[in-house]
């Protein structure tokens, strides 16, 4: 994995040859296979879209709530920020790859007429304690990123650009970044593909091959060739056998009335908090979103999805600590609703994108050879087409295209977009492996 972001191919690396090691694929669909995604939010829309442009043959896209243009909030937005580090690691050369990646394709759904972008275009990074100045221009070094990409901005063109100052000197700049809307950017992602409302309640191996999805009332929605489950922390529901270690953790937004096009922040930023530009909704108000809390959540700890009052005052006190000029400026505008939900994330932070599989047959067939680091391991014996794409946490809008990229080229059987190293980084089956090579047994 080279260490110099100027290296990087912010692109597509094709690849043409599996890899030798346990993260050997499974066979790829035939050609015209029938492909069920199963999740309608970016994980699964964006599986769809890619499964699309590769050729995958026909695409059912599964989800309880409908078509997500009818059953997101309208007024939810989301940023598009690049998530940079100082250091070279394996999480910044995904994230260097992702984010330009996720650009690219919003910019192109934008041209195609299906824009998703809201409020005025970039991203304002400011966030302080560690990551100071001194921190932002070793990045920007490092990075190599030209200045329509990326750029420091001193405190007065900071202030121009957001409508008030920053809390420090200088801030990291992304033009490309910004506000995008759930509901028309999945739409756009999803395009002529229809959804199929319903629950999936299992998913089992058909007698001839594939795979049959069925209702709670044991009612087959649909018989597929390949699955991917976009599901985040249901799939953990849907496919027990992986033991993947998903963990769930509840994030609240605020949705704020702003006091007009020109009210900072006049672009998206985040620090202390995240806010996102003056966005104009259909009946000529403006508003904005201010998020997001982020705490790990657990079945005792009530409904998810219910908004709570206490974390919007959490919001704006963290912004009063961290930004006091901001908090300022959004102390007039008012709360209009809070939005809640749940997130999946992963022990290493890291998505989990590939095939899924059994940990237990795994461990009977793999245990001894990963523990004793032989040098050639036995043919892992994946359930043939079935995928997963899940536990991007907060990072989804900008790195789901380039996850679902990976796997539906592996459904497909097409040239991958990340090499090797960074596939089995994100691989399902790391955290079985990393267990069995340690001789514990695997757990979630």
């Amino acid at each position: 994995m080279p260490s110099d972001p100027r290296t990087w191919t912010l692109g597509r690396p094709a690849r043409a040859a599996a890899p030798t090691t346990w993260a050997t694929p499974p066979a790829p669909a035939g050609p015209g296979a029938h492909v069920a995604v199963v999740g309608a939010g970016i994980a699964g829309c964006c599986v769809a879209e890619a499964l699309t442009r590769r050729g995958g043959g026909r695409v059912s896209v599964i989800d309880a709530r409908g078509h997500p243009a009818d059953s997101l909030p309208p007024h939810l937005l989301g940023l598009l920020e690049p998530r940079l580090e100082k250091d070279a690691s394996t999480a910044a050369t995904l994230h260097a790859l992702a984010a330009p990646a996720a650009a690219a394709l919003y910019d192109r759904l934008a041209t195609e007429g299906r824009n998703p972008w809201r409020g005025r275009r970039g991203a304002v990074s400011a966030e302080r304690g560690r990551r100071d100045d001194a921190w932002r221009r070793v990045v920007v070094d490092r990075m190599g990123w030209p200045t329509d990409r990326l750029a420091l901005l001193d405190r007065d063109a900071a202030t121009a650009r957001i409508g008030v100052p920053p809390a420090g000197d200088s801030v990291l700049w992304h033009p490309g970044g910004g506000a995008l809307s759930p509901p028309a950017l999945l739409a756009a992602l999803l395009g002529e593909t229809a959804v199929i409302p319903a629950v999936v309640a299992s998913i089992t191996p058909g007698e001839g091959g594939g795979w049959i999805l069925r209702a709670p009332d044991g009612a087959v929605i649909v018989t597929a060739d390949a699955v991917v489950l976009a599901t985040a922390c249901e799939t953990v529901r849907l496919w027990p056998a992986a033991h993947l270690p998903l963990r769930p953790t509840r994030g609240q937004v605020s949705v704020l009335k702003a006091a007009g096009p020109e009210a900072p922040p006049r672009v998206a930023v985040s620090g202390a908090a995240y806010a996102s530009p003056p966005v104009q909704h259909t009946d000529g108000s403006w508003w904005r979103i201010l998020g997001a809390t982020q705490r790990p959540w657990r079945p005792g700890d009530g409904d998810p999805y219910t908004p709570r009052p206490e974390d919007d005052a959490r919001l704006r006190a963290a912004l009063a600590e961290g930004w006091p000029a901001l908090a300022d400026a959004l102390a007039t505008e008012p709360t209009a609703e809070a939005l809640a939900g749940l997130r999946a994330t992963t022990p290493d932070h890291l998505p989990l994108a590939g095939p899924l599989f059994d940990a237990d047959a795994l461990a009977a067939s793999h245990g001894d050879p990963l523990r004793k680091a032989a040098r050639t391991l036995p043919p892992i014996a994946w359930p043939g087409g079935l995928f997963t794409l899940c536990g991007m946490g907060s990072y989804g809008l900008s790195t789901a295209p380039l996850m679902a990229d990976l796997v539906a080229a592996q459904v497909t059987g097409t040239p991958w977009p990340l090499p090797d190293p960074l596939a089995e980084a994100i691989h399902p089956a790391r955290f079985a492996v990393r267990a069995l090579i340690r001789g514990r047994p695997v757990a979630p």
